[in-house]
């Protein structure tokens, strides 16, 4: 009688169902791709909401300011207290918020820009005050 030997090439069949390991496969795979698509999503959010095209600038137009979001009215009185507070110490973040959203609000701005109302404020500012001691 002929010897019976293990061939080791031949494997046993498979004790697991295949079709659960393809779909364990599919969803992991579907897992990864909406971990990028997330990635995807915030990182343009991000990008689009960012100052890059968002902010206000000196030549914009002055009727833009009521109209803008308040992150950007900050961000513009931000950059003016920084830039402004060496003039004077009363030029501040605050001021330029206060003072720009009353400008804004009085008189026609239709012809007159970011950078005017921002001359206005600080020309404002450098008047002395009409009360006298």
């Amino acid at each position: 009688m002929p010897e019976l030997r293990c061939d080791p090439t031949i494997q046993d069949p498979p004790t697991h169902d295949v079709r659960a390991v393809d779909a364990a496969s599919f969803i992991h795979g579907q897992a990864v791709a909406m971990k990028r698509l997330s990635f995807v999503l915030v990182f343009c959010c991000a990008m689009g909401s960012g100052p890059a095209w968002a902010r206000l600038k000196m030549d914009d137009l002055a009727s833009l300011w009521p109209r803008a979001s308040i992150t950007d009215k900050i961000d513009f009185t931000n950059r003016m207290g920084k830039a402004m507070v060496a003039l004077s110490p009363d030029l501040t973040r605050e001021y330029f918020m206060r003072c720009l959203e009353e400008t804004a609000n009085i008189g026609d701005t239709r012809n007159l820009t970011l950078s005017d109302m921002v001359r206005t404020c600080v020309s404002l500012h450098a008047q002395p005050s009409s009360e006298e001691p």
